[in-house]
């Protein structure tokens, strides 16, 4: 695993044709812009990839500036043709959390993406749904641990795997 952006409540790792994405807090515009360079930077090294995209802040995700929200959507339509799919993990229990897995399911329900998207509550589950989709070879344990060491850099625990 390679960490390409790191700093506290955000971390950005790739790994193979997998692309992770940790926010722990904010999802602000300079955010973004970072991930949207690092994404092309590693397409270019790794072929189309797999997206995991983890938030632990669910009610923040509701509350999402429209800058950020523009800012997403272009990367979204940027990115699209090098995905090879994409899963969200909203971290979190209760009616926060549920309330932001159902409206980013409606959201990608409606706008028909080229590639698959799945939302998650929890890292095994989305790691056991990007698998199939990774490099073969590749098994779901051992996706687990990558996603699971990027969202533990924020604890600042663990090392690139």
């Amino acid at each position: 695993m390679e960490v390409l952006e790191r700093e506290p409540g955000f971390a950005v790792a790739a790994w193979r044709n997998m692309f992770v994405i940790f926010f722990a807090d904010a999802v602000t515009v300079s955010r973004l812009q970072r991930v949207w360079d690092r994404e092309k930077e590693w397409v270019q090294r790794a072929g189309p990839v797999a997206v995991v995209s983890i938030s632990r802040k669910a009610a923040k995700m509701l509350t999402l500036p429209a800058e950020e929200r523009a800012l997403a959507a272009r990367i979204a339509k940027d990115m699209d043709a090098s995905m090879l799919c994409q899963a969200h993990v909203i971290m979190g229990t209760g009616f926060w959390a549920a309330t932001v897995r159902t409206v980013i399911s409606s959201v990608q329900l409606m706008s028909s993406p080229r590639y698959p998207v799945s939302v998650f509550d929890d890292v095994p589950s989305a790691a056991t749904w990007v698998t199939p989709r990774l490099d073969k070879g590749v098994d779901a344990h051992e996706v687990q641990r990558i996603v699971q060491a990027v969202v533990d850099l924020e604890a600042g625990g663990a090392r690139a795997a």
